[in-house]
């Protein structure tokens, strides 16, 4: 199947020299097939009516469809090139580093929200559809994945899939998300913030289009970026004012020291606002104009921005209290996750959870326990001395952990 996609994947007709590099980066792409279709198998559950779908839901749905019609387009005028590229381009960019990030959530046994099923239907829907889409070219994991997904004896006898509603509007809108979450995570990582970690607001400035995209879709922005709040609109300037000494200089002689003083002494941000509305500000006994004043726009240190095609998006990299709270306690799950798999913990397992700490960050996890016992499948949660099988550390906190099957 890697070896037909690879060279499936080329323009018809065109000589290329085979490239072993190529062959393995067509393979990391069926990795990504394989680790979509095990997220499906280990979480998905039958769904006998279609339910009421998320805007996310609608949103793949309508990829899915757009994907199919451009797949068939190649498969019917033999540039199968063409239906690999865009069948590769869904399933990496669309399915799993946005959709299955974006519903992981609702998929979990623990979960109760009534958006579940609308996830299961749709990741059903998905991977049926997709199986008959990549059988022409990769005929092995299309049959293993039709298997399971599936109502007849085999992928090769369905009839190519009829192609559902597209909506390219709410495709146009998510790709403008897309960018603003891409800007943003690249400060993400320049800031050594990782996306487990939680944010305290991001604000979006851009072109009427990105605006309207990011109002209509902030749910979506909050929980694949991690962030507790989602604004639209310029960032708010802080100014930094002094004399503009070649100018006031020459005026006020020795005066000038004076003027720095009170300068200091102001309201930075409210000089701008009344020389903005007046062209002149009285400050103690000097009236002064722009012109004689060196006047710096800056941004507070917590603030960053990155621009993107289409605006700039900045965030607001504060720790609030609760912000660290939340922080420290998903490191805990973190290392939680990580041991129930090395001990091959199945996803519905339940465990009894031990943790080992000093008293302030026992406080703070017990206040945080109902989180922390749905994200790790705990039926309980236990303090106390013991020999840790693993530790999670943040900021100066270390706790020791251990869990039993209940």
């Amino acid at each position: 199947d890697v070896l037909r996609f690879y060279l499936l994947s080329k323009p018809t007709g065109d000589d290329f020299y085979f490239s072993w590099t190529e062959v393995e980066e067509i393979y990391r792409f069926f990795e990504i097939l394989r680790n979509s279709f095990n997220f499906y198998m280990r979480y998905v559950r039958e769904v006998k009516n279609k339910p009421k779908l998320e805007v996310e839901d609608r949103w793949i749905l309508s990829r899915l469809n757009s994907t199919l019609k451009e797949a068939e387009e190649g498969y019917s005028t033999f540039n199968a090139y063409l239906s690999a590229t865009k069948i590769r381009e869904f399933v990496v960019e669309d399915l799993s580093r946005w959709y299955i990030k974006l519903i992981r959530e609702r998929t979990w046994p623990s979960y109760e929200g009534k958006d579940k099923e609308a996830a299961f239907y749709t990741l059903s829907e998905i991977m049926k559809k997709l199986s008959m889409m990549i059988a022409p070219i990769t005929p092995f994991i299309a049959e293993e994945i039709y298997q399971r997904v599936g109502e007849k004896e085999s992928v090769f006898l369905e009839d190519w899939p009829e192609t559902g509603k597209v909506e390219k509007k709410l495709e146009r809108e998510m790709e403008m998300v897309k960018r603003v979450v891409e800007a943003g995570n690249a400060l993400r990582q320049e800031k050594g913030i990782g996306l487990r970690y939680p944010v305290k607001r991001i604000l979006v400035s851009g072109n009427d289009e990105v605006v309207k995209a990011v109002k209509k879709l902030e749910g979506v922005v909050k929980r694949i970026f991690n962030v507790k709040e989602v604004e639209v609109g310029e960032v708010e300037s802080q100014y930094e004012v002094k004399p503009n000494y070649r100018v006031v200089g020459p005026k006020l002689g020795g005066k000038v020291k004076e003027l720095e003083k009170l300068l200091q002494e102001s309201d930075h941000t409210e000089i701008v606002k009344r020389l903005r509305e007046k062209k002149e500000v009285k400050i103690g006994d000097f009236k002064l104009t722009k012109e004689d004043l060196d006047i710096r726009e800056v941004t507070p240190e917590h603030i960053s921005g990155r621009s993107f095609k289409g605006g700039v998006v900045y965030i607001d990299t504060e720790v609030t209290p609760e912000i660290f709270e939340e922080s420290l306690v998903r490191e805990v799950v973190r290392e939680v996750q990580k041991l129930r798999k090395a001990k091959g913990l199945q996803v519905e397992q339940k465990i009894k959870l031990k943790l080992d700490t000093d008293g302030d960050t026992e406080r703070i996890i017990k206040k945080w326990e109902e989180f922390l016992k749905r994200e790790v499948g705990a039926m309980k949660v236990e303090f106390g001395l013991m020999k840790p099988s693993a530790r999670a550390e943040f900021s100066g906190k270390n706790v020791g952990i251990d869990i039993r099957v209940v």
